[in-house]
């Protein structure tokens, strides 16, 4: 049977100074002290990408950083749904046998590691090359859909969503309230 054992999150905001490998390092280690393991348990590596720290082995990489050699390491790249994969595909490898402990690690420091304009611009690359980048469409166009959908549907105002949205994350005392 496959189960979470720890979780870890880095406290949102800006991190001067600091990489998207060293807040992967920081969780990594986060989520392995609230499970209670130790780095040389770990037989699995999940790493979900990073725009600030773009490779195309970033779990080989994040690997490295974290002084282990896992018998299985793959970096993911399913844009919003990165971290749910990583857990689809970390309880396949348990379930089938073939890891006993897998580490599932993200981390983007895009405030501090990039400026807006870079990020749409990054943001604005995702798409198929042919019939959806030419032609304008883009993640945060899709976002801006799904919200004015949403906004729609439960009858509310962007000014009413914002204060819905500072309601929230208030409760969250890593949530980035500027």
């Amino acid at each position: 049977m496959a189960y979470l054992t720890g979780i870890a999150c880095t406290p949102f905001g800006r991190h001067e100074g600091s990489t998207a490998l060293a807040l992967m390092s920081v969780a990594a280690r986060g989520a392995l002290q609230h499970a209670q393991l130790q780095i040389a348990q770990i037989d699995g590596l999940l790493t979900g990408y990073a725009t600030t720290f773009p490779h195309l082995m970033l779990g080989n990489v994040v690997a490295e950083q974290l002084g282990i050699q896992p018998d299985y390491c793959h970096a993911i790249q399913s844009g919003g749904a990165s971290g749910l994969t990583m857990v689809m595909l970390a309880r396949e490898l348990i379930r089938s046998g073939r890891c006993k402990n897998v580490l599932c690690v993200a981390g983007e420091n895009r405030l501090t590691g990039q400026t807006r304009d870079m990020a749409i611009q990054s943001l604005s690359q995702v798409g198929h090359a042919d019939y959806e980048v030419p032609f304008g469409p883009t993640v945060p166009a899709y976002y801006a859909l799904l919200a004015a959908r949403y906004l729609h549907e439960h009858g509310l105002t962007e000014s009413g969503a914002d204060a819905q949205q500072r309601n929230r994350s208030s409760r969250r005392p890593s949530a980035r309230g500027d």
